[in-house]
């Protein structure tokens, strides 16, 4: 039986790291919620929270086991759009700040990585 779901969603079976369990829904992004989930490209916790529709802190609460299943599905159902679609953002990022002063690349790199956030939303209990 696929764990699978209509659109790209895999449901996950998961363990928290205090024993409890739930089933995480790790979904495929939807082209409006590129732009929010870009700037997390290098916040794998923060990919899987917004993946997930839950908190950063359930996240992080979540057994590494799980945690790294959780990444592999976000992986998996994103691959053929959101992972293709930030490939292509950031070859033409790469050819732009080639034609920028040092100084205005800093500050470009330094504010996307302050620019990480996650959404809140509970977890289905399983």
């Amino acid at each position: 039986m696929s764990n699978d779901t209509l659109f790209g969603s895999r449901i996950l079976p998961v363990v928290f790291e205090d024993g409890r369990k739930a089933d995480l829904v790790v979904s495929q992004f939807r082209v409006k919620q590129y732009q929010q989930a870009f700037p997390l490209l290098d916040d794998e916790i923060g990919l899987v929270a917004l993946a997930a529709k839950c908190t950063r802190a359930e996240v992080e609460a979540l057994h590494p086991e799980s945690f790294e299943e959780a990444v592999k599905a976000l992986k998996e159902v994103n691959e053929k759009g959101f992972f293709i679609w930030s490939a292509r953002q950031m070859e033409r990022g790469a050819a732009g700040m080639r034609n920028l002063p040092p100084e205005l690349v800093e500050k470009v790199i330094a504010r996307s990585q302050s620019a990480k956030q996650s959404p809140l939303s509970p977890l289905k209990p399983g």
